[in-house]
């Protein structure tokens, strides 16, 4: 039997990509062996890298550029496993029919001018795409800086910042932005991450983030990857790769999810509003294990966690140990903020503190032993032992003001006390030194200067860990569920023919398939109105159905408590004036007078097809304060019984609205209306779809309201 890390090994040198991404013999297009154009840079660099394979450069005027041969053509240029392109882009189709016919299958194609720039490129772009799925070629880029894997010492790219001065290590970063990717491997190298790949996407018309996760996450040296992508045109391969990745037990850290609102401004429905694309994605791959960042300072925050020589703590109960009472509380609201725990030590464990600990000091949580304390080498390290093996301890921050002339004396006292400290343990100062950082990094101790993203960054961390087995494997089965083709549904905007389903006629629809809403009728005049008022029994409420006021509270086309004959005549008026006057006059349409429900728990289900990720699941509260509260839950359709109880929790609003039986009622109702969606939406043409409010009684969850959104055809 073949041993599994020999298989992982024998998986990844067979992966299609491999010969890109470690070639043994490279071609490089477009170079100026006069002058030091970007092809020539890039020649000049993988010669500078102690790359064993052959390489040569092509170009108009044959010469050499260091030992390194130009020739005139891709042919004179013989057969390689990697091509590089540094031509212009209208050269570049030309150039990749060349080489296919030569049997080269790998390319990096350094050249912008594409999709990111004009119709034009974009047209090219589509040629480009076109041509590789023709010819079973590997493309990287176009519009890419190039990539770097320090293993093979090969980096095929003009950018000066990425350098191999370092030993390679285990970590990946897969970046759209080449200079994205260049701050994070420095920011990243300073926090004492090594890296073996650094691979610039680029546009990825051919290739994309998927196939990168594959072959890095199939290299058993890699343990994290970093990615950078301005958008997911998979999505959701994406998030089953990583679901995939963490059960296999790698990290991921994702940077640069979209968080613009302007698909919330533009939002027809109130699902729509509250689930914009940078949210979505976010949840969505913190579900599947990722840890989302915000800045390339974060990236290289949970990397200095994980670059850490401790194992990580298997809890969130953090020891703050500072040189000033400043110092502790600041550090310990930091972490409170980043939902972390500062604990009060055991009385025992104060008791032992308070031998060594002044009265002026603190023997609680955080510590401060004072400078008396910091002063004595030995004193310290019997406080900081104590401090630390207290059982409601998982790890230890050492928390500093600023540097000073003691500093550095410090730095080297705590951080060798921390190291033989039993538990993980890391440095945040709020203003500290390269000197004062080497102290702690020397032994393997994170260091931050920024303690906001120290505790941020373990958090993070904490959170991805907390996502176990199961979860991952459904976050998987359910991205899966669906093909990224159907998945790449493009969200219209409200005037790019977007046709409204009114609430009579999506509830009359859950209707037919069983699912409880609220009794109501339809009318066409006033005394329609009064009939089934009259029939459905006093209150009611009576709402506009036009397809052109989907926002009928806004414009006053919601009239609720409706409680006798008259009142009906004049609310059928007030709506119909309000749709009129909302409209320009046009058609006021039909009424729809219903029983009202009585007032209570409302909860809000949306659901709505996002570009890379398909149907997508929002839960929250409901009614009037949908768009208003801080948190909804996503989840990728289809949602299992356990995945929605998860969706609960991340809904903190809705978890407190809701006991135990009106969660159980809440849980059969969306189960039941997701089945609908599924069975229906394709049919329909349905974009999204709002039920809100969900409300209760004594026979359980009925739909109190409902409004569909088709995209035309």
């Amino acid at each position: 039997m073949i041993p599994a890390s020999r298989k992982a090994a024998a998986d990844y040198r067979q992966h299609r990509l491999h010969r890109l991404l470690t070639p043994r013999s490279i071609a490089v297009l477009g170079v100026s062996a006069r002058r030091r154009n970007i092809g020539a840079i890039v020649l000049a660099n993988i010669g500078a890298t102690g790359f064993r394979g052959r390489v040569v450069g092509v170009g108009r005027e044959p010469g050499v550029v260091g030992d390194m041969p130009v020739v005139r053509s891709l042919e004179e240029a013989g057969q390689v496993d990697l091509a590089v392109v540094s031509v212009p882009a209208a050269q570049v189709l030309g150039a990749l029919k060349t080489g296919a016919s030569l049997g080269i299958r790998n390319y990096a194609i350094i050249a912008g001018g594409f999709a990111e720039s004009h119709d034009a490129g974009a047209d090219i772009q589509d040629e480009l795409r076109q041509l590789a799925e023709v010819g079973d070629l590997a493309v990287l880029g176009p519009n890419t800086v190039g990539f770097i894997n320090y293993r093979a010492r090969v980096n095929p790219s003009f950018a000066p910042w990425w350098k191999l001065d370092r030993p390679p290590g285990d970590v990946a970063i897969i970046s759209q932005s080449g200079g994205t990717a260049g701050a994070i491997m420095v920011l990243g190298a300073r926090a004492g991450a090594r890296f073996s790949y650094l691979i610039a996407s680029g546009n990825e018309a051919v290739l994309d983030l998927v196939d990168y996760l594959g072959y890095v996450g199939a290299d058993p040296r890699i343990n994290t990857i970093v990615i950078y992508s301005e958008g997911f045109r998979r999505g959701r391969s994406v998030v089953a790769r990583i679901a995939e990745l963490r059960e296999a037990g790698k990290n991921v850290v994702v940077l640069g999810a979209a968080r613009g609102m302007s698909a919330a401004r533009a939002a027809v429905s109130h699902t729509g509003a509250v689930a914009t694309p940078g949210d979505i994605s976010r949840q969505l791959l913190e579900s599947a294990g990722a840890m989302v960042v915000d800045t390339p300072q974060d990236a290289a925050g949970v990397l200095a966690m994980l670059a850490s020589k401790r194992p990580l703590p298997s809890g969130n109960r953090i020891l703050v140990f500072a040189d000033a009472g400043g110092s502790g509380v600041l550090a310990s609201d930091l972490a409170d903020e980043a939902g972390l725990c500062v604990p009060e030590l055991t009385a025992t464990t104060q008791s032992e503190l308070e031998r060594f600990v002044p009265e002026y000091g603190s023997a609680r949580n955080p510590v401060d032993p004072t400078p008396t304390v910091f002063g004595d080498r030995l004193r310290l390290t019997e406080v900081l032992r104590l401090a630390v093996s207290d059982d409601n301890i998982d790890a230890l921050a050492i928390a500093s003001a600023h540097d000073n002339p003691g500093a550095v004396r410090m730095a080297r006292v705590t951080a060798q006390a921390a190291s033989q400290a039993s538990k993980f343990a890391f440095a945040v100062w709020n203003a500290g030194s390269g000197q004062v950082a080497a102290q702690y990094q020397r032994l393997g101790l994170p260091y931050f200067d920024d303690p906001r993203c120290a505790f941020q960054s373990l958090s993070k961390i904490l959170t991805a860990a907390s996502v176990g087995p199961q979860a991952l494997r459904r976050a998987a089965a359910a991205a899966r569920a669906c093909p990224d083709e159907a998945a790449g549904v493009r969200r219209a905007d409200p005037g790019d023919g977007l046709l409204v389903l009114t609430e009579d006629v999506v509830e009359a629809a859950f209707t037919r398939v069983g699912i409880r809403v609220v009794p109501g009728r339809t009318c066409t005049n006033a005394d329609e109105a009064v009939a089934a008022a009259g029939d459905l029994g006093f209150p009611v409420v009576l709402k506009s159905v036009s397809p052109e006021v989907p926002h009928r509270a806004r414009v006053g086309a919601v009239v609720l408590d409706v409680g006798d004959e008259d009142h009906v005549r004049q609310a059928y008026q007030q709506i119909w004036q309000a749709v009129r006057s909302a409209t320009g006059g046009g058609h006021a349409g039909t009424m729809l007078v219903q029983a009202q429900a009585q007032a209570g728990v409302e909860a809000f289900l949306g659901i709505r097809k996002v570009a890379g990720f398909g149907p997508v699941a929002t839960v929250g509260v409901g009614g009037p304060a949908v768009e208003a509260q801080p948190v909804v839950a996503f989840a990728l359709i289809p949602v299992e019984r356990a995945s929605l109880e998860e969706m609960i929790e991340r809904a903190p609003l809705l978890r407190a609205s809701l006991d135990k039986d009106r969660e159980a009622q809440f849980l059969e109702i969306v189960s039941q209306i997701l089945r609908w969606w599924t069975d229906q939406a394709d049919e329909l043409g349905l974009v999204e779809l709002d039920v809100n409010p969900i409300m209760f009684d004594a026979a359980g969850a009925f739909v109190a309201d409902a409004l569909g959104v088709r995209q035309s055809l």
